[in-house]
């Protein structure tokens, strides 16, 4: 019993830890890029207008994000994988055509000015790096699938590589801009963001073509899903990422609402970049727990294992937050502007739970998608967002806070809710 035990945790870290990177170097993508833009001209209104611009990619790209649990949960044969990269090409489709609507100047200029609320300097600026945004939607999509698709067979180390790729190309992209210093640094980021995605895309096509070749055929004992039936798997995860991805750009909306709205509106995603840090570590959970998750035993081993990443993480935020470290990455790394980071010591305080929250939600999220209860992930998402959006509209138009302050506030309230509600829900689950 023991040995199986100790092997079991040798194979959850040695699965964990590609995936884990996978995501750091995501996390780390977006303060680089931000780093990049606030030392360029006029950095408060390009780090607002990629902020805003980045959140309605973000919102856009939604539906196809799920790919990579997707992917690692139902591509077990030839016939499964084809029907969903079937499904997966209609969503590119769909939401690169949702982009090119947006990217009409009228209709671009009306939303984010009558919708969203945004100020007109900002305008300008959030088109241009909106525009430059185009391709990376589907190119996310792709890359996640056959990242799922790696998972599944055990393929992980191949993951990180591809984003490493993507940052290296990401990089270079943003340096010579900097170095050239006439790009804008909205602009700039949105092209940063869409090469790397492209490049990440086609390694990981490279890479899992060999995969592909040596998927197994369809068994007749245990036939794969028919499309139907993974449109009705796949549905509430899309919905769930919609959601989720859509509470940036709406946050916005309450944020332009509070007081000092562009300082606001400049330092909520650098904290955002910065806090995904932290809880990027955690989500690639969520995918273990698919493709590991097999007996009680492995149960045991996944949840104390959560524990302690959880645990870790916050102890690691804490003791920056305390020491006043963070200063060094604003100051130093990100370069942000003076004016902007007296609104930091109390926005991370907020938040400082964060880590703790997304490493149970990524743990609860891959039960139930194992469990194929893909809708009650769904549920608890709507509740995180409804709670969210009503919390910042009282906290700025109610209370008259600072709108990064109310921001935070809801942020960290409602994914603590959300904890609690996947916990209950996945009782049964954990036993």
């Amino acid at each position: 019993m023991t040995k199986t035990t100790t092997l079991t945790k040798k194979r959850l870290f040695h699965l964990w830890l590609p995936l884990a990177l996978m995501w750091l170097v995501m996390a780390v993508e977006q303060p680089a890029i931000t780093a990049i833009i606030s030392r360029l001209p006029n950095p408060t209104i390009e780090l607002a207008a990629f902020g805003y611009a980045f959140a309605l990619a973000l919102l856009i790209e939604g539906p196809i994000v799920q790919m990579l649990s997707a992917g690692t949960a139902i591509t077990k044969d030839i016939v499964s994988y084809r029907r969903l990269l079937f499904i997966l090409h209609l969503l590119a489709l769909l939401i690169t055509s949702v982009h090119l609507i947006f990217c009409i100047p009228s209709v671009y200029t009306w939303f984010s000015l009558e919708i969203m609320g945004l100020p007109k300097e900002m305008i300008t600026p959030s088109y241009r790096s909106f525009v430059a945004m185009i391709p990376w939607a589907a190119a996310v999509g792709y890359r996640r699938l056959w990242q799922g698709v790696m998972i599944r067979y055990g393929k992980t180390k191949a993951v990180p590589v591809i984003m490493y790729l993507r940052l290296f190309v990401a990089a270079s992209v943003l340096i010579t801009g900097l170095l050239i210093n006439t790009i804008p640094g909205g602009l700039l980021g949105g092209i940063s963001l869409s090469v790397g995605v492209i490049v990440g895309m086609i390694a990981a096509g490279v890479y899992v073509r060999p995969i592909i070749k040596e998927m197994p055929k369809e068994d007749l004992s245990t036939p794969s899903m028919p499309i139907s039936e993974m449109v009705r798997f796949y549905f509430p995860l899309a919905l769930t990422s919609l959601i989720t991805l859509g509470v940036r750009p709406l946050l916005n909306f309450g944020i332009a609402r509070g007081l000092y709205p562009l300082a606001s509106l400049a330092i909520w995603p650098v904290a955002l970049a910065y806090i995904f840090i932290y809880t990027s570590i955690s989500m690639s959970m969520q995918e273990i727990v698919i493709a590991e998750q097999k007996n009680e035993q492995t149960l045991l081993v996944i949840t104390a294992f959560i524990k302690r990443v959880g645990l870790v993480l916050f102890l690691l935020y804490m003791v920056i937050l305390i020491s006043q470290a963070w200063k060094l990455w604003f100051i130093n790394l990100s370069g942000l502007p003076a004016d902007l980071l007296e609104f930091l010591p109390l926005t991370l305080t907020v938040l400082c739970l964060m880590p703790i929250f997304y490493s149970f939600i990524s743990f609860f999220r891959g039960l139930l998608v194992l469990a194929h209860k893909t809708r009650t992930i769904t549920i608890g998402v709507s509740i995180n967002v409804f709670l969210m959006l009503i919390m910042i509209n009282v906290l700025t138009q109610g209370i008259g806070l600072p709108g990064v302050y109310a921001a935070s506030i809801a942020f960290a309230s409602s994914y603590g809710v959300e904890t609690l509600f996947l916990m209950t829900q996945t009782k049964t689950l954990r036993k």
